[in-house]
């Protein structure tokens, strides 16, 4: 369900949960389906600029093979929907959000993914999808904990300043127990999620890949999705598309990661105009107070194009005199890790 709060900086919202959301895409193999082929093709025809990841969300890739880089490009089909953006990273944030790879050396990397396959075989991994929000821990030979960190995008952990040496690596769920993995090629058997990898002088990766029921029992974040509603100081609701692009959603990450983004147009369940909203979201959302800045900017028609610089327009664009407007939410940990989605207005102090 949605939660309704009036939008003031001191009152925080208890998200409820809502419908259940998918973790991560499926990683693209040779068992990879024509719809995944052909949307991938898709995009690197219309953005060519763009690195495609090795990621596919089916339904997603449907709806993408089947439109024109016109239409992609479109306002009014935005390549970077919410929901093309849950596949292709890079769409949402300006062309420089990428997923975390071994291209930036670390001392040991891991990679985090939970099998997909047949609901009654726990030991089934006929394919895998990344896990991000994964809780990861890291001990010496001794026994001695050295390091922990949640897996992020494309369930990806790195660990930095660590000694080259033998070490023990652990996924736990959200209750702090051991995870479970499945451990084989052809034959397979589950194992609780701990692996041992020896770090030298060199990059090392390793990987776990989870039970496919993992992805409800370990993931530690939630997906959350706003929708606003802007009005003038009499209270009428403003022109949704002007809304998209007269505002900016700043959200900085405890690890000091700022996200930004903007409230999109979004009518996929208007009866009719009226019912057009403006959606943000923001993916690996923890348990805890969040705070988001809803920041006024001004930007002239020929700067509203698709996949935009987000940092660059509020540098440039942001208007004097107008203070960002904070949106507080809590996640409970028991609502973990289902989508959470709630609703709130502000007023434009600059509408008539």
């Amino acid at each position: 369900m949605r939660h309704r709060f009036p939008n003031r900086a001191s009152i925080t919202a208890i998200l409820l949960s809502a419908a259940c959301g998918t973790e991560g895409a499926s990683v693209l193999s040779s068992s990879t389906n024509g719809d995944c082929a052909a949307a991938t093709a898709k995009l690197q025809s219309c953005f060519p600029g763009e690195a495609v990841p090795p990621t596919c969300d089916e339904a997603t890739a449907v709806d993408i093979a089947s439109q024109s880089c016109s239409e992609l490009q479109a306002s009014g089909g935005k390549s970077d929907s919410p929901l093309t953006c849950l596949w292709m990273p890079w769409l949402c944030a300006g062309g420089s959000t990428t997923t975390p790879s071994e291209t930036e050396a670390s001392a040991l990397t891991i990679a985090v993914s939970h099998c997909w396959g047949s609901a009654f075989s726990e030991d089934d991994c006929s394919g895998t999808s990344s896990l991000s929000c994964a809780q990861v821990v890291l001990f010496d030979a001794s026994g001695s904990e050295v390091a922990r960190a949640f897996s992020g995008e494309g369930g990806i952990t790195r660990f930095d300043d660590i000694e080259p040496g033998t070490y023990t690596v652990r996924v736990l769920d959200r209750s702090g127990k051991l995870a479970k993995q499945v451990v084989g090629d052809l034959a397979t058997s589950v194992e609780p999620a701990e692996i041992v990898v020896d770090v030298t002088s060199e990059p090392t990766r390793a990987e776990l890949n989870l039970t496919m029921a993992s992805q409800e029992t370990v993931r530690a974040c939630s997906f959350v999705g706003v929708d606003l509603l802007v009005t003038n100081a009499a209270g009428e609701k403003l022109d949704p598309d002007e809304v998209e692009w007269s505002w900016i959603v700043r959200y900085e990450r405890p690890d000091g990661e700022i996200e930004l983004t903007r409230p999109f147009r979004y009518g996929a369940e208007a009866e009719t105009e009226a019912d057009v909203i403006n959606r943000f979201g923001v993916h690996r959302i923890y348990s805890g107070e969040h705070t988001f800045e809803a920041i006024r900017v001004d930007i002239p028609s020929y700067e509203r194009k698709n996949n935009p610089d987000y940092e660059s327009l509020l540098e440039r664009r942001r208007v004097d005199g107008v203070d960002a407007q904070a949106i507080t939410l809590k996640v409970l940990k028991k609502d973990l890790p289902t989508d959470l989605e709630f609703e709130t207005s502000i007023v434009d102090p600059l509408a008539e």
